[in-house]
């Protein structure tokens, strides 16, 4: 420490007015940063007013991690120098640091209208600008700064870390290859350019960039060697999960965890490893224990969420996303998976509500892992509504123009599919199925690389629902039967399956096909009224009425479960009961409510012939009338609207970071 405070004192002695530079500074450590402290605060003690001496003992103090001290010297600085642009932007630094970004912004404005080209504080007015979520403005700084020095490396190594940000990867791409030709070997600029290519889909150039370095690490020296080769190791583990390979990510994992301990990040690609080798109970054992050992780590929650709804389990599924978006609540995919979640367990109204904040959040430039995806991903999401509820022209002009922009997305074909077979246009849809086999043999890297939740199984049951709407009954007992395991699908296919087999004239065995799903959420309630409805069709009415009734259990005041027993009260002609279950019905939101009114009025006008009241008012007519007199549309429930969502509800865009 008295050596290093005496090398620093004899390179002050020199001169009165000789100070260290900022270059000196910002590679100095340790013991020689906290004896320049030392000599600095001394010499600012003899000369309170010597605004370079404060100036350098505010970045002396911003690199010893003294933001408080720092910022108070340098607003001393500011003072003793008030026209001084150097002082204003150090000010501005220090503040941004502090997290106080409107007088950051402001500071750097001010040493700009003293000297216009002056690129630290251009550079930190975008910075400042990004932090205020205003990354067009950050974008318009960076552009005038690389016009003015087109070679400058951090003007081009921010532009291309704010494009990745916004999701344009094609100009950070552009903007990184300039910043790297500038420094070659500078470490961060490289793992960057390999993020922006992983980002854009190449992830063979990104994974090859990255064995370049590992052969040959950049010599730029602002990370430890042992650091760079961790993040570098890092990288490569991501690419090597994004393309699947799980056996050289296990490589690369183990490496990885020889030379450091696993942080949360990638104990959660040690799961996806683990499961993508087949090891789904080892996977479950890690993510559990991940959490318990990372409870604030968000994404391990939302990729429980989504291992939930792969099992067709939307209440487990939404407890662990309700967890993940209270700890990161401006995280679009928590938000994602929790509308997906929604959906699948028959919650239409809070499923649009979580779908439309994470649309909006979106397009925040914080948003961490792949912005682009998870905009594709948000897309297809809405067309998948569109076609739930029937929108066809709606849904088939968001899919022109999604597959405009994605001409080879898989996920466009299988969309185009059902967009047919909702229009009726079964040749149409025919040829569809048949491109998009061709497509698949074509093109499985593709399907694998372009969206994770493609499946060839989406593709079978693609066809299980045309042989369905065709009336194929008998293909649909053969086709559905491959499908009955498949965690995602299989209770669809277990639904059409039953469908066929009761159109066939086997109401036994479509019942047995329905049992198992009974005590199951993955269903909502339609297992439990088309259950009821083949009791009644059989005359086992006790029978319908106890499976309407513990379908009301898990999904209480379900319109299904009471359509299916008002159908029963008024074919029993037991008009109180009847009008008991109707007023439930019409508590219930959405388009069943007119139906659950006509059926009322229906009764009402029972009852007053029964009674001989004629004269009196019809209390249907007025129910009817309260009812029109509110903001709801009177649209009518149809069976079509239950059978959509297991038509066109089956198809769930996924996310994988």
């Amino acid at each position: 420490m008295l050596l290093a405070a005496l090398s620093v004192l004899a390179v002050l002695s020199g001169c009165a007015q000789r100070l260290p530079g900022e270059a000196l500074i910002l590679a100095e450590s340790g013991a020689r940063l906290r004896a320049l402290e030392t000599t600095l605060l001394a010499r600012v003690a003899e000369d309170p007013e010597n605004a370079t001496a404060l100036r350098r003992l505010a970045l002396v103090q911003l690199r010893l991690d003294k933001p408080g001290d720092a910022e108070r010297h340098a607003l001393r600085a500011v003072d003793a120098s008030p026209f001084d642009p150097m002082a204003l932007e150090m000010l501005g630094r220090i503040q941004l640091r502090n997290g106080k970004l409107l007088p950051a912004l402001t500071a750097f404005d001010q040493a700009l209208a003293l000297e216009p080209e002056f690129m630290a504080a251009t550079l930190g007015h975008a910075r400042a600008q990004q932090a205020l979520e205003a990354p067009a403005k950050a974008l318009k700084a960076l552009r005038q700064a690389t016009r003015r020095s087109p070679r400058h490396f951090a003007a081009r190594y921010l532009q291309a870390r704010l494009l990745l940000a916004m999701g344009r990867t094609a100009q950070a791409e552009t903007a990184i290859q300039q910043a790297r030709r500038t420094r070659p070997g500078h470490s961060g600029a490289l793992l960057l350019h390999a993020e922006i290519l992983r980002a854009g889909g190449k992830t063979g150039p990104a994974l090859l960039l990255i064995r370049t370095a590992l052969k040959n690490p950049p010599k730029d020296a602002e990370l430890p060697k042992a650091m760079l080769l961790s993040a570098l190791l890092k990288a490569q583990l991501r690419l090597h999960v994004e393309r699947k390979d799980w056996e050289a990510a296990g490589g690369t994992l183990s490496r990885l965890k020889a030379s450091r301990p696993l942080d949360a990040a990638e104990r959660l690609l040690k799961v996806r490893i683990l499961e993508g080798q087949g090891r789904g109970g080892q996977a479950r054992a890690e993510l559990e224990a991940l959490i318990a050992a990372h409870p604030g780590f968000a994404p391990a929650r939302v990729w429980k969420g989504k291992g939930l709804i792969a099992e067709g389990r939307p209440a487990e599924a939404l407890e662990a996303l309700g967890r993940a978006v209270a700890l990161a609540p401006r995280d679009a995919r928590g938000h994602y998976w929790k509308a997906v979640a929604h959906f699948q367990g028959d919650e239409a109204p809070a499923g649009e509500a979580a779908l439309a904040l994470a649309e909006r959040l979106a397009g925040d430039a914080r948003q961490a892992g792949n912005p682009a995806r998870l905009k594709t991903s948000l897309r297809l999401l809405r067309i998948v509504r569109l076609i739930a509820a029937a929108r066809a022209d709606a849904a088939g002009e968001a899919l022109r123009k999604f597959q405009r922009s994605h001409p080879d997305h898989p996920a466009g074909w299988l969309m185009r599919a059902a967009v047919a077979s909702l229009r009726g246009t079964v040749a149409s849809l025919r040829g569809t199925v048949a491109s998009l086999r061709g497509k698949l043999k074509e093109s499985r890297r593709l399907l694998e690389r372009a969206h994770p939740a493609f499946r060839p199984a989406d593709l079978r049951f693609a066809r299980l629902r045309l042989a369905y709407l065709e009336g194929r009954h008998r293909q649909v007992l053969e086709r559905s039967a491959k499908l009955l395991a498949h965690p995602r699908l299989g209770w669809r296919a277990a639904y059409l399956r039953a469908e066929a087999l009761w159109r066939l004239g086997r109401e036994g065995a479509a019942l047995a096909v329905l049992a198992p799903h009974l005590k199951r959420r993955s269903g909502g309630p339609r297992f439990h009224y088309l259950t009821g409805y083949l009791h009644l069709l059989r005359g086992e009415t006790l029978s319908a009425e106890r499976a309407f009734d513990a379908g009301l259990d898990p999904f209480p005041n379900h319109p299904l479960l009471l359509e299916g027993l008002s159908r029963m009260a008024m074919a029993e002609r037991e008009w109180g009961k009847a009008r008991g279950i109707l007023e439930r019905g019409l508590k219930t939101p959405g388009p069943h409510r007119r139906m659950f009114l006509d059926r009322l009025a229906w009764v009402a006008r029972e009852e007053v012939a029964r009674k001989n009241q004629a004269g009196k008012p019809d209390p249907g007519r007025q129910a009817l009338r309260r009812f029109l007199a509110g903001a709801d549309s009177p649209l009518s429930i149809t069976a079509g609207g239950t059978m959509r969502q297991i038509l066109y509800g089956s198809f769930i865009p996924g996310l994988e970071e």
